[in-house]
């Protein structure tokens, strides 16, 4: 049926009536329109009573009877027409009553409807995404009945409808600009209508951007803050306004934390105000949804509230395993403990350093060795009961000039057989980092030495390690050479395994591997889906695999046998809970503090909590620029990713800080930013200083231990006390800066010393961040994360160090006034390289530039003393066993290379030398002969080297 059909007088009336073209019937979806000489009339069908038809011989004349008593009349048409709109008329009519019936059900929707609009435009309410996509699904949804929506074809009585229909089109037609106009005009107006209440809601009127966060209703928002930009401030208030404007009880509100001191915090200031108002962190509203689901509160394991007792749990599973599995875990400790990065990897002989330094080398039999793969032949041969020598001196003297005395990788004693291993690859290639013409020339040299004076060698390769034959080709080498390989016994090599720290490692490694995949959303199944693509890597995380299923299965089973459950359990059995239909239909707003801290299964969590409630709106308030817990399961990714997690939501942004002034603000700033997968905002300092706050500090030796000294500077509080932070990367730093000894000197200071993790919320009038150099416990740190961890994990950031970069902005962002941060010239950090290059930073306490590298890994060399006084070496050892002779003249300085030239950087010394052109690593200085004075190599007395020239 077309939606419009139009009649018009006979052609025969036409001719004979000069008017008749101006008449016309025309049958509109809604309503008859009726055209003759003296204007139209528009009938809706609804107030038709009938018609009656006057019949003429060929002619009809029509009169369309109105339910007010009056007719319209529509003449001349043919009797075959008249039929025609006597069917049409019928059909319309039942499609009219229809309609109206319809539309008197959707009435009072309609008069909602356009309630809404008219409130949302009025700038009366906050209007959300879902709120859009309901209105316009319910709209099409409910008005499949209109012929069109196109409002100029609804009669004009119509007017209720056509008003819903052009508001309904305007929304649908830019429903994203409809919902930014309307939010905008609700902001201005609802920010005029509480203004006296944020001025008086907290002790501090709010700032512009708190009120902005707190007047936003949408079913998700994130609110962005900046360090010390009041994000507990902002959730009182949150929960103060949605009280007050009474769009919710307390009962009706949840406010959830990360930590317990936070949670009584907010307790504090919010449930005498707000009674009934739940506060809760993770673990207890894990606890709570538990109990109401099941009846009865459970049980919590004593080895979730102590990491020492869950250590000796687990060091015992891994025993008991051990006696169950000897040849697996002999396995795993010999050829998997450490995790393997191959050398093939790493551009610099530093780089590679670093890393094999941290994770720690020390064998079985108590030696420190150089490489992952020598570890793994020291272990192998401990285990075996093969009786070896690590690095001792080769039977035959053989030091030359160039060369010292030689020392073979491995030596046993039992069979006077030589062990070399040679970091080559299968294209008979040296890691990028050696020179490989020297390398190869060196091992000529050892093969040349051995054949000279008939020792036996055998040789193994870093290719093997790769092709996971390393120690089982050794073992054939060696059994055809008539060595017996005797392993220990089961219960010597668990004592060794246990004396030597092996079982704690591992316990350590598996107690925090526990902990995460139980917090994750993963099954046992899922790990080996997971494994990492590099062949030695994939074998250690299958043995090691292997190794937790069991651990897991038995812990379980040690938690269901006792009724018990852990803080895992209590996220993740309240989940199963929800999903099974566990409600909390009196919650409508979820609001959480330090949401960057959250983790992908606490992200599931709130899902499920919000799935469980009628559409409970979540206010998450976080600073992704302070998320430095991915090593307890926090994944970044869920703040900065908002949307993949949580859908369409309202973004607000807390840039103004209390705490500190606007120089530590740039220098902070700009240092995070440099990853630039950080979220974006600018933070504005409230406190105004033009003295640079951000203080570098080259401890002085002679100005006594390194906190007087900064004490020094910092001034005597005119009343009261002056508190000092004292923070540090690492917590075995608290014994060794004399903190007892300041208190005592200066009882006007109130020292607190605190790790920078555990530092994340507090605050003082200074800061004091020390241990920013490089070396083992460096800052950024170089104690890897096991990789094995990355099973359970969020995926690593590709920015270098970007947690560790996030870890030195909280360090510099917890003062009032400054804070001063203290390198190592002589191991510096690439950190506190990366700061001295702010122009906002105070460089006037650091000591003159020290350039003291190792020539053989670029490693700062480290001022040390032997019995022969003092001396200078790499910062690597033993790992690169470089060392340097002070200056000959002050006994002092470092001696550097510049050209010929070799200069003592002492300031008060400033000797210069000529380097030896003979064996380049000695230098010329005057000696006396029985013919006179001449110039001779300083490496004369070792022997090393016999230049002389004479002086000219």
């Amino acid at each position: 049926m077309t939606l419009l059909t139009e009649f018009r007088p006979s052609f025969f009336h036409r001719i004979f009536s000069s008017d008749a073209g101006q008449r016309f019937l025309r049958f509109s979806p809604y309503f008859l329109t009726l055209k003759s000489a003296d204007g139209s009339v528009q009938v809706s069908y609804s107030d038709l009573d009938g018609l009656e038809v006057e019949r003429q011989f060929i002619w009809s004349r029509i009169n369309f009877k109105l339910a007010n008593g009056s007719q319209e009349v529509f003449g001349w048409v043919t009797n075959g027409t008249q039929e025609k709109i006597a069917q049409i008329l019928k059909a319309r009519s039942a499609e009219a009553k229809n309609f109206d019936d319809r539309n008197a059900t959707n009435a009072e929707w309609i008069e909602g409807c356009t309630n809404w609009y008219l409130s949302a435009t009025r700038g009366e309410r906050w209007v959300t995404y879902r709120e859009i996509d309901d209105i316009l699904q319910e709209h099409e949804d409910r008005l499949t009945y209109l012929w069109s929506t196109d409002v100029s074809d609804l009669p004009m009585f119509k007017l209720e409808l056509a008003n819903h229909i052009r508001y309904m089109n305007e929304v649908k037609a830019n429903r994203t600009g409809f919902r930014s106009k309307c939010n905008l005009e609700f902001e201005g107006q609802e920010l005029r209508r509480y203004q006296s209440f944020f001025d008086s809601v907290l002790s501090n009127p709010l700032t512009l951007e708190q009120r902005k966060a707190v007047i936003v209703n949408e079913d998700a928002e994130l609110v962005v803050a900046a360090a010390g930009s009041g994000k507990t401030t902002t959730i009182k208030s949150k929960v103060a306004y949605l009280v007050h404007k009474g769009m919710a009880s307390p009962h009706q509100i949840l406010v959830i934390s990360f930590n317990k001191n936070v949670q009584q915090d907010l307790e504090k200031s919010l449930a005498s105000p707000y009674p009934g108002i739940n506060i809760n962190t993770f673990h207890a509203l894990g606890l709570k949804i538990l109990a109401e689901a099941q009846g009865q509160k459970p049980s919590l394991t004593e080895l979730a509230e102590s990491r020492e007792k869950l250590g000796e749990y687990l060091d015992g599973l891994i025993k008991q395993i051990y006696e169950d599995n000897y040849a697996e875990l002999a396995e795993f400790f010999v050829s998997y403990a450490k995790p393997y990065r191959d050398q093939f990897d790493f551009k610099s002989m530093g780089d590679y350093i670093a890393y094999v330094r941290s994770v720690g080398l020390i064998t079985l039999n108590g030696e420190t060795v150089k490489s992952l793969e020598e570890l793994e032949l020291a272990n192998f041969f401990y285990a075996n009961g093969v009786n070896y020598l690590y690095e001792q001196d080769y039977e035959h003297p053989v030091a030359s000039i160039k060369r010292r005395q030689y020392k073979p990788d491995f030596y046993l004693p039992d069979y006077g057989i030589y062990i070399e291993h040679f970091a080559i690859d299968i294209n008979g290639n040296t890691p990028p980092f050696i020179n490989e013409k020297d390398y190869l020339e060196s091992r000529d040299w050892k093969i040349l030495t051995h054949q000279q004076y008939k020792t036996k060698l055998v040789q193994t390769f870093s290719r093997e390690k790769r092709s996971g034959t390393l120690t089982g080709n050794l073992r054939r080498n060696l059994e055809q050479q008539g060595v017996i390989f005797s392993p220990l016994p089961k219960d010597q090599l668990l004592d060794k395994l246990n004396s030597s720290g092996y079982i704690s490692e591992l316990g350590i490694l598996l107690g925090t591997f526990l902990n995460l995949f139980k917090g994750s959303l993963l099954s046992l199944g899922d790990l080996s889906n997971r494994l990492p693509q590099n062949d030695s890597d994939a074998a250690r995380a299958r043995k090691f695999i292997e190794i937790f299923g069991k651990v897991y299965q038995r812990y379980q089973e040690h938690l269901a046998s006792s009724s018990l459950i852990d803080f895992n359990d209590m996220i993740r059995l309240a989940e199963q809970a929800l999903d099974g239909g566990h409600e909390l239909k009196d919650i409508k707003y979820v609001l959480i503090d330090e949401f960057q801290d959250i983790s992908i299964g606490r992200a599931q969590f709130i899902k499920s909590l919000i799935r469980s409630t009628d559409h409970a709106k979540l206010v998450a308030v976080g600073d992704d620029w302070q998320s430095i817990y991915r090593f307890s399961g926090s994944d970044i990714s869920v703040m900065t990713s908002f949307e993949d997690h949580f859908g369409r939501h309202e973004v607000r942004m807390l840039p103004e800080t209390f705490r500190f002034d606007q120089m530590v603000e740039s220098v902070a700033s700009r240092f995070v930013l440099k990853n630039e997968a950080q979220i974006k905002k600018k933070v504005i300092a409230k406190v105004r200083d033009n003295s640079k706050s951000v203080i570098l500090w080259h401890p002085q030796k002679e100005s006594g231990s390194l906190l007087e000294s900064i004490a020094q500077h910092i001034p005597v509080a005119s009343s009261g006390k002056t508190s000092v932070l004292i923070l540090a990367r690492y917590n075995f730093y608290r014994d060794q800066l004399g903190i007892a000894e300041l208190k005592a000197q200066r009882p006007d200071l109130t020292l607190t010393f605190s790790s920078v993790h555990a530092a994340k919320g507090a605050e003082a009038d200074y800061a004091i961040l020390v241990g920013v150099k490089s070396g083992r416990y460096s800052f950024p740190s170089e104690i890897a994360d096991d990789p094995l961890l990355d099973l359970v994990l969020s995926a690593r950031e590709h920015f270098e160090h970007a947690e560790e970069r996030r870890l030195l902005y909280v360090a510099l962002t917890r003062t009032k006034h400054a804070v001063y941060v203290v390198g190592d010239p002589s191991a510096e950090s690439t950190f506190f390289n990366e700061l001295i290059k702010d122009p906002d930073v105070d460089k006037s306490y650091l000591g003159r530039a020290i350039n003291r590298r190792c020539t053989a890994c670029q490693a700062p060399m480290a001022e040390r003393n032997s019995q022969h006084g003092l001396f200078f070496g790499c910062s690597n050892y033993p790992i690169c066993e470089a060392t340097s002779r002070p200056c000959i003249a002050c006994g002092r300085g470092f001696l550097v290379r510049y050209g010929v030239h070799i200069c003592c950087d002492n300031p008060r010394c400033n000797k210069e030398y000529e380097a030896c052109p003979e064996c380049e690593d000695g230098m010329l200085v005057r000696r006396d002969g029985k013919y006179g004075a001449f110039l001779g190599c300083t490496n004369y007395s070792s022997g090393q080297c016999s230049y002389t020239r004479n002086i000219r």
